[in-house]
């Protein structure tokens, strides 16, 4: 012990002592080794040590708190980086549409919904490539997308490659709304001030500007460093032999690219818009100069002088008339060659147009207005109904189809009226008979033009400026009458309820005369179209509500249930409204005062109440409907994201939900909202193949703590990555009293790697295993 003692006693300051078996306390001289900090490592080096796989092409971008900075972060490791490293190292390749048109899809699985076509010479940002032949692309929506999407496609198929890697020497066109965006959509608002890209001396952001390019210009591309590329112009659009090169962005942080390859034979829209213009001009001033040549008396001094006087005058004169080239006839139609897309050109200025609402150009469309006996929009049958009005659009929204088929066109072109036959006789419909013209005892004229009970009026608007392409397939029909008078026949005789316009029980309707009219409809812009679309969604919001809804509506204030239940019955937007109108009217009754609330269960299981009805329910929960709410079962409603964020505002009224179940709804963006509104009474929450990813599962682990008495958490068949499903396993231990977790069928991404590891998670928190789902 004095040893000990001593050796204790004596030792230095920071050395710590040893107590060893049989020797006792020892105390080393040698001072101990810290242990060494990891340095951190650059991207390659990260790279190196994780070795090749798919785990090096997974990365996602995303915000860099606290400072909001955009980067790309792998999702199986904690490394950040840009674009234009992930392009540099070749982790990702730059590639460019080679087919006709690449069809971009959901998933790798060839059966999954299509999202998107970018059509030929597009530039992308391949990621990696299956072996069944499918290939992962990078899929912005706009040109600084926070978070691009994935879209997979086919790498080749029987015709050659669909997609080749970028290489240089190859030339492109400049379109600096991007390559892959449509004509239409490509064009500037104002066309004497084009959207111009820079160029600049290195590919660094802030080094000097060397020109620029526009619409239209062609580049050749001389080197290629990740995302930015050193291009020179081997032709310009505007005809100028200025040399422009230097370092451009082949790609934005986002992956999107504002150039398209060019291939041998093409010829860019904007070219040919200018070569029609500068084709219209030379005619105009051939044409003037004949005239002017005619005189023969002026001399070649007064006639120059003449010309340059009247060129303005005369261009002024082609600009009111296309000013005023608001009717169908003062366009010609034609097919872009190239892209196949429809353009119009003004048969006086030589303006070439893509949309003809820029200039307020009338419609081409047809009328075809057929006479009819024994129907009638008077009829008794009809006004017996309780919305004679609404059933009569009923009527004619039902027929839309037939008339559709009879003239080959798409539904959405065609609209539908039912009037009242005119007053006075139809004239020349049957010509009279010598038999029949005249009586043959008093002398008097027999024969009265038939009468028209009802006038249908059918318009059949042309997509362009012919209205050929919506009669020519009545002319074939009415070119024989009977085959005529029998399509219309079937066609009436198909529109469900139609017997409601009969005038005499038991007897048929004929069918007078028919009369085919091509005209111009006066167009409207596009904000007034926009207006009376979104009119026309507001009118069938105010549908007719079923009689059983009437009724139900009208009850609910006296029979005050405690339960409503409706499985597999299609109630529709309307009716799931006049339901909540009638749960309104009973909590707002003055003999309910003393307890309003009454409901506690809602089953609506499969009625497509859609986002409407949704809304219709948050509001009468809001007011407070279900405070005695314990149990909401929404199942396979078609019911949105918008719905979704308002049931969220109309939940945080019902603090003793116990259970809410939306599974098989497409809620996506909107279950974050709706995760606000639960209380801390949750039980169950189902929301299973509702498109949830990882922004509903990170919000879903965030706010799980609230919910102390949480059994079952069930968010099976939605797309998650590694990202949303670790970050609900983790959850897990947060909330002790969770016994079921359901994630089956829920990752895009297999596990079978990472399976070990979130078991393991558990373990160490003392979690039954049993209780996870995968």
């Amino acid at each position: 012990l004095s040893s000990a003692h001593g050796a204790h006693g004596g030792r230095r300051k920071g050395h710590l002592p040893v107590v060893w078996p049989g020797l006792g306390i020892w105390i080393s001289d040698v001072p101990p080794v810290p242990v060494p900090k990891p340095e951190p490592k650059s991207l390659p080096e990260l790279l190196y040590a994780m070795g090749t796989g798919r785990a090096l092409c997974d990365w996602q971008r995303m915000a860099l708190e606290p400072y909001k900075e955009m980067v790309w972060k792998n999702r199986h490791a904690p490394s950040t980086t840009r674009l234009h490293d992930l392009l540099r190292l070749r982790i990702w390749r730059p590639a460019v549409v080679e087919t006709e048109w690449l069809h971009l899809r959901e998933a790798e699985d060839e059966r999954s919904r299509r999202i998107a076509s970018m059509p030929q010479g597009s530039l992308v940002v391949t990621q990696w490539v299956t072996s069944t032949g499918s290939v992962r692309l990078l899929f912005p929506e706009e040109e600084d997308d926070p978070s691009p999407g994935i879209a997979w496609a086919d790498l080749g198929g029987a015709e050659g490659a669909c997609v080749v890697l970028l290489e240089e020497g190859l030339d492109f066109w400049v379109e600096p709304r991007g390559g892959h965006v449509a004509d239409e959509d490509q064009e500037d608002v104002d066309q004497f001030r084009p959207t111009k890209l820079s160029v600049r001396e290195t590919w660094e952001s802030d080094s000097r500007h060397m020109g620029t390019l526009q619409r239209g210009d062609v580049v050749q591309l001389a080197e290629i460093s990740g995302r930015f590329g050193r291009v020179v112009r081997i032709k310009s659009i505007e005809e100028s032999d200025e040399a422009v090169g230097g370092w451009m962005d082949l790609y934005t942080e986002a992956g999107w690219s504002c150039l398209r390859k060019r291939f041998p034979g093409q010829v860019h829209p904007e070219e040919v818009k200018r070569r029609i213009l500068k084709d219209s001009v030379e005619s105009v001033l051939l044409q003037l100069s004949q005239e002017v040549d005619q005189t023969g008396s002026k001399k070649e001094e007064e006639i120059f002088e003449e010309e340059e006087a009247e060129l303005p005058e005369l261009l002024k004169e082609l600009g009111e008339l296309e000013a005023k080239s608001l009717y169908t006839r003062d366009w010609r139609e034609a097919i872009d060659p190239i892209w196949g897309r429809r353009y119009f050109i003004n048969r006086w200025s030589g303006q070439v147009i893509h949309k003809l609402t820029r200039y307020g150009v009338a419609e081409a469309a047809v009328r075809l207005t057929v006479y009819f006996n024994n129907l009638s929009v008077n009829a008794a049958g009809l006004h017996r109904e309780e919305w004679p009005e609404k059933k009569l659009k009923q009527l004619e929204d039902s027929a839309i189809s037939g008339f559709a088929a009879m003239a080959d066109v798409p539904d959405k072109r065609v609209a539908v009226k039912f009037l009242a036959g005119p007053e006075d006789p139809i004239e020349n419909s049957e010509p009279p008979t010598p038999n029949d013209s005249e009586d043959s005892i008093t002398g008097e004229a027999t024969y009265r033009p038939p009468r028209s009970d009802l006038k249908v009026e059918v318009m059949l608007k042309a997509p362009g400026v012919k209205a050929a392409w919506a009669s020519a397939a009545l002319q074939r029909l009415m070119a024989d009458a009977e085959i005529f008078s029998n399509h219309i026949a079937e066609v009436l005789g198909s529109v469900p309820q139609i017997w409601l316009l009969q005038l005499k029980d038991g007897e048929p309707f004929t069918m007078v005369r028919a009369d085919l009219e091509e005209m111009d409809i006066a167009r409207d812009s596009d904000l007034a179209e926009r207006a009376r679309s979104k009119a026309s969604e507001i009118e069938e919001m105010t549908a007719l509500v079923d009689t059983e809804f009437v009724e139900l509506r009208k009850n609910l204030m006296w029979s005050r249930p405690k339960s409503m239940q409706y499985a597999f019955h299609q109630i529709g937007e309307v009716n799931a409204r006049a339901m909540c109108e009638g749960l309104e009217m009973a909590y707002n009754a003055d003999h309910a005062q003393k307890d309003p609330s009454h409901l506690e269960e809602i089953s609506i299981w499969g009625c497509s109440i859609g986002n409407g009805g949704a809304v219709a329910l948050a509001n009468a929960l809001a007011i407070g409907c279900g405070e005695k709410l314990q149990s909401i079962i929404l199942d396979e409603n078609d019911i949105g994201a918008a719905g979704a964020k308002a049931l969220g505002v109309g939940l945080q009224s019902c603090p003793f939900l116990r259970e809410l179940s939306l599974p098989k709804n497409p809620l996506g963006k909107g279950f974050a909202s709706l995760l606000t509104g639960l209380g801390p009474n949750l039980k169950v929450l189902d929301a299973a193949e509702a498109n949830l990813d990882d922004e509903a599962a990170l919000a879903t682990s965030k706010t799980i703590t609230r919910w102390p008495f949480l059994r079952s958490l069930r968010l099976a068949g939605n797309a998650m990555t590694l990202l949303g499903i670790e970050a609900l396993v983790r959850s897990m231990l947060l909330a002790k009293d969770l016994q079921q977790l359901d994630l089956r069928g829920s990752s895009t991404t297999p596990l079978a790697v990472e399976w070990h590891r979130l078991m393991k998670l558990l373990q160490k928190g003392n979690i039954d295993t049993r209780k996870l789902r995968l």
